[in-house]
C-alpha cells in the first residue's frame, strides 16, 4: 500500500496500491469499489475534495489524476 485518504465524512477509505485504488466502507470494512487504469502507474498520494465528490491521485511518475463521482 502506498497511500491512504479518508473521505470528508469518514464514510470511505481510499487505499492506493500499484495501478489501483480500493474504496472501502469504513463502517463495515467491505470493499465497495475499485478504480484502476492501465496508465495509472504507482499512486503515492490521495486526497478527497472537501465535498467528497472528487479524488485526486498523485503518482510516482509525477502525474496527477482526478476522478469525479461518489466513491
Amino acid at each position: 500500500m502506498t497511500g491512504l485518504a479518508f473521505s470528508p465524512d469518514d464514510a470511505r477509505l481510499a487505499k492506493a496500491a500499484a495501478g489501483r485504488i480500493d474504496m472501502v466502507d469504513t463502517d463495515t470494512g467491505i470493499e465497495i469499489s475499485v478504480l484502476h487504469d492501465a496508465g495509472l502507474g504507482i499512486p503515492e498520494v490521495l486526497a478527497y475534495s472537501p465535498d467528497g465528490q472528487q479524488l485526486a491521485i498523485g503518482t510516482q511518475s509525477g502525474n496527477i489524476w482526478l476522478w469525479q463521482g461518489h466513491y
